[in-house]
């Protein structure tokens, strides 16, 4: 399918036609995740994936494939038994960066870190020094704020864990926090004497309407 501008997208429909109804299988364009709560699960489906794209002429190179691993990555997530985290390439690429000296390296050092933003508590409240600066009307003029958040944010990313997968059995805690430039959330639920985390939110005061209080908001996300 080369040369036409919605090739994905016809290519991506029509693969998820082809593994409808197979459970544990997500996909996005020719990367296929096959998963299971076991391995009799996992076998089954992968055993229906094979079928079901051999049925449809579908062919697969062989030295792309990985059958059997625990752990992969996909979409620069790192998909584990346990959950998943940011791929360390990408928060290895983040620490490396350099200072930034103008804002446009400075959006493209804030593009990277807002990839990753689900995995850091307070990401806006920390980034706020850094995205004064990209507003049209503030001078650049990186200072001691701005360095203090940038080096923080380096730090928040080298502690990063793992997200665990949500569990709908599961009671489930939403944890709210609000502050005069940002606003956070965090989906956690209990496990075996744990609290794991699931997934955090971040947005800066600037989306917050003006008819929603601040712990308000930090429960909608768009």
């Amino acid at each position: 399918m080369f040369g036409v501008n919605a090739a994905p997208e016809l290519f991506q429909h029509a693969l998820g036609e082809i593994l409808q109804g197979i459970p544990g299988v997500p996909h996005y364009i020719d990367d296929i995740i096959i998963h299971g709560a076991d391995k009799a699960a996992h076998d089954t489906s992968l055993t229906q994936t094979l079928n079901r794209l051999q049925e449809r002429g579908a062919t697969l190179n062989k030295e792309k494939c990985l059958f059997g691993v625990n752990k992969l990555n996909f979409l620069g997530h790192t998909f584990g038994q346990e959950g998943i985290s940011p791929e360390p390439q990408k928060i290895q690429a983040i620490v490396n960066t350099k200072k930034p000296s103008s804002v446009s390296e400075l959006r493209s050092f804030l593009g990277m870190t807002q990839f990753v933003s689900r995995y850091i508590e307070s990401y806006s409240t920390i980034t706020e020094p850094l995205r004064k600066l990209t507003r049209n009307s503030q001078k650049w003029q990186w200072g001691n704020d701005q360095n203090k958040a940038f080096n923080k944010l380096k730090e928040k990313l080298t502690q990063v864990g793992v997200m665990a997968y949500f569990d709908p059995r599961k009671e489930t805690e939403i944890l709210v926090d609000a502050s005069p430039c940002g606003l956070g959330a965090m989906l956690t639920q209990q496990r075996k004497f744990r609290v794991l985390r699931q997934s955090c939110s971040n947005r800066c005061r600037d989306t917050l309407q003006p008819n929603r209080t601040r712990n308000a908001g930090c429960c909608i996300r768009r």
